[in-house]
């Protein structure tokens, strides 16, 4: 192992002129060829060691089992950019599956609920929005799939999914608003949406 800097000079005997006078025949002494050896010897050896402490960070990284945060941020900061993931087909037929990803656990005191929300219904092509509970309970790494049956939709119409995250009032207020089919026509007012919207349109 090497030296660290400030560590003792293994030469210094107190002798300084025959330290001087010793450097100076060194220098004196190596050809150049010698010099450009030892140059490109360190350059290849501090690319190595910086290989290596690159390929040790992405190895770091990728074998982690948190959920994967924005960089600079902490994973506090990164949930409240979107707490869940939503992915459906974008193009179906009858049935296709629902995946709800789960990047962190709701809020104290909220509950998350995922949304229908069809699109265009009616002469005036109003919204109607079906509010579920995830049913098998929300666990962070743990994805919710759930198939959703789309037979009864006329090809072209369009349903998006998303998440909500709710209160015990705002929940309530849902629910004493649902129609016997089961939708709203209104989320209560600055819900908090906590993922991005996927959408599907029925081909066949």
């Amino acid at each position: 192992m090497s030296a660290e800097p400030g560590s003792g000079d293994p030469a210094g005997n107190g002798n300084r002129e025959g330290v001087k006078k010793a450097r100076r025949s060194r220098k004196i002494k190596a050809k150049p060829g010698v010099i450009v050896a030892v140059i490109v010897a360190f350059i290849g050896a501090a690319g190595a060691i910086g290989a290596a402490a690159v390929d040790g960070a992405f190895a770091n990284s990728s074998s982690s089992s948190t959920p994967p945060a924005i960089p600079g941020k902490s994973n506090a900061q990164a949930c409240s950019v979107f707490r869940a993931n939503v992915d459906i087909p974008p193009q179906v037929g009858p049935y296709a599956v629902l995946t709800v990803d789960f990047i962190c656990a709701p809020a104290a005191g909220q509950q998350y609920l995922w949304v229908v929300e069809a699109k265009n219904i009616g002469i005036n092509e109003h919204s109607e929005f079906y509010p579920q509970q995830f049913t098998s309970g929300v666990h962070v790494g743990t994805p919710f799939n759930h198939t959703i049956d789309f037979s009864k939709d006329k090809i072209g119409e369009q349903n998006c999914f998303y998440v909500i995250s709710v209160t015990d009032a705002e929940y309530d207020a849902i629910e004493s608003n649902l129609t016997p089919d089961g939708y709203t026509l209104h989320l209560p007012v600055g819900v908090n949406i906590v993922s991005a919207t996927a959408c599907e349109s029925r081909v066949s």
